[in-house]
């Protein structure tokens, strides 16, 4: 044998060999004790160098009730399944069914469980073969299609798959499927108002009702035969309807018969859904948000108030004539302006007007509007020119801000932490290059095909980590250790990519080929094109995601 070690490796080899001699010279209980002392000092130089090289992740509560599975390896579905027969769907009518978690009424609320719409026009395959593996699903969960569609929504414990109860909202609402919604409701509350938009058995129709979260009953059933009545806004006190003019729906478009301006929109009280508290019409132009006390109208720069008790309508607030955009966050009113209005900074192209329920000014700020405003805690993040600045929502005062790392690649996007309230991490997604792009330097911003996510800490600004995503990716979940960005394409979650939230590293990503992915609560799961659900695992840890119930 031809001996081919380097004159370096001599050294080394003697020493291994006289440590192997010195292993079988010893007896065997001297033997014990020489590995029982290796593997003590192993343990306290792992807990040593962990003390300093450990990963540090952020406090994390609860997702909605049930903290986010941290996938740290690429999942596997080697969980529970839901078929369509599991809804009451016959298996000729389950082929290419939609299915998704409706997140207005959270985890917190149902003991842990989700709230899952099942929707689509039945048989509808697209192009496919007519083999339902082999099918490329739309999974647009029907709407759109004027063929005999399947509605159903039902409440799932995402860990096991077990379905509580669900409803055919098709049968029972005479409204169709293609468009479910469930609106947000108190704590407390044991219900709370689901609508839908489709066809019925008379056509094009919307309904809406109050759903019993515990039994799934439907009660105060609402249904427009011609879809001209819609719930367009709830919370657990009040619901808002809109009522447009009339219309009729052909070949996925919607064609008015009256001219824009002509229809008219309700406040009810959510336990009354029988009589409006109050009706006014509509100009085609005005923003709605309701409020603890009843209703907030957006209309040419002038804001009305609208009392909930009473129905009496009055001035709110000050003379706002360039305001274009109106949302309600707690006990704050934030109201968008066009650039006519001079910023503070002098340096953006619009500015975010905060306001008390009472209609006082409590501060306004220079920012983007096409790059939104989040909350987190106490802080209120957008982009600005300078960078991403967090103002003290109370006072305005800036807290911090983070500029840019490349001007060159416009202002970021930024996004809080899904889960609300958590006020660990802001996102911004850059349109900087990420990957071999950002190495090269050969493709611009526009034209890579990966961006840049910076991790900021919220309470500092200061760059936690810097993450590579899929270019039209949206952050959509983030669980104790790990973050998760969704990516569509043609209208269908076929990308999802885990990263660290400790240093960005990404973990794994998965390319679904025909399959459409998602998040229930905590919980992934891969919708397949026969029409079952599948949840996906870690294969290296199958560990349950910790429920936490409110």
């Amino acid at each position: 044998m031809t001996d081919d070690a380097r004159p370096s490796d001599q050294p080394l080899a003697r020493a291994r060999r006289r440590g192997a001699a010195v292993w079988h010279r010893a007896s065997r209980p001297r033997r014990l004790a020489l590995a029982t002392a290796a593997v003590l000092v192993a343990a306290a130089l792992v807990s040593t160098v962990g003390l300093v090289e450990a990963p540090r992740y952020s406090s994390a509560a609860a997702l909605d009730g049930v903290v986010g599975d941290d996938l740290r390896h690429e999942p596997v579905p080697q969980s529970w399944t839901l078929t369509p027969a599991d809804v009451g769907v016959p298996a000729d009518q389950g082929r290419c069914l939609l299915w998704q978690a409706e997140t207005a009424v959270g985890p917190d609320r149902l003991g842990g469980d989700v709230l899952v719409s099942a929707g689509g026009a039945a048989g509808d395959d697209g192009p496919g073969t007519g083999d339902a593996g082999d099918t490329d699903c739309r999974f647009d969960g029907g709407f759109g299609s004027t063929a005999q569609t399947v509605s159903r929504l039902a409440r799932v414990d995402p860990v096991d798959g077990t379905v509580r109860w669900w409803v055919d909202l098709g049968a029972e609402l005479d409204a169709g499927s293609g468009f479910v919604q469930v609106w947000p409701t108190d704590d407390a509350g044991d219900t709370t108002l689901v609508s839908t938009l489709g066809f019925g058995a008379d056509g094009f129709a919307s309904s809406y009702a109050r759903l019993d979260l515990g039994t799934g009953e439907l009660t105060d059933v609402t249904t427009s035969p011609n879809g001209r009545a819609r719930l367009t806004d709830a919370t657990a006190s009040w619901a808002l309807v809109s009522s447009d003019p009339q219309f009729s729906y052909q070949d996925s478009r919607v064609y008015y018969d009256s001219e824009p301006g002509t229809g008219e929109f309700s406040l009810y009280a959510a336990d009354d859904l029988d009589t409006p508290v109050w009706t006014g019409e509509t100009t085609g132009s005005q923003d709605e948000a309701l409020t603890p006390d009843g209703l907030l109208v957006l209309d040419g720069g002038t804001i009305t108030a609208v009392d909930g008790r009473t129905g009496d309508t009055h001035a709110w607030g000050p003379d706002l004539p360039t305001a274009t955009t109106l949302v309600v966050d707690g006990d704050l009113v934030v109201v968008g302006l066009d650039p006519a209005i001079p910023t503070s900074t002098d340096d953006t192209d619009g500015t975010v007007v905060a306001l008390s329920l009472d209609g006082r000014e409590l501060w306004r700020h220079g920012f983007r509007q096409d790059r939104g405003v989040q909350t987190t805690g106490d802080c209120v993040v957008f982009s600005t020119t300078p960078g991403v600045v967090c103002v003290d929502r109370r006072t305005g005062a800036e807290l911090w801000t983070t500029p840019p790392r490349d001007r060159r690649h416009g202002l970021a996007r930024v996004t809080t932490d899904p889960a609300g309230g958590r006020g660990a991490l802001v996102f911004a997604q850059t349109f900087e290059p990420g990957g071999a792009a950002a190495v090269t330097g050969d493709l611009t911003s526009d034209e890579a095909a990966e961006r840049t996510v910076r991790l900021l800490d919220a309470a500092s600004g200061h760059e936690v980590a810097r993450a590579v995503v899929p270019g039209e990716s949206q952050i959509t979940l983030v669980g104790r250790t790990t973050g998760y960005a969704t990516t569509a394409s043609s209208g269908r979650t076929s990308t999802v990519t885990a990263f660290d939230l400790a240093d960005g590293h990404r973990l794994w990503q998965l390319d679904a080929e025909r399959d459409q992915l998602g998040f229930w609560g905590g919980v992934l799961v891969a919708n397949h094109p026969d029409g079952s659900v599948q949840r996906l695992v870690d294969p290296v840890r199958l560990v349950d995601p910790v429920r936490v119930v409110g």
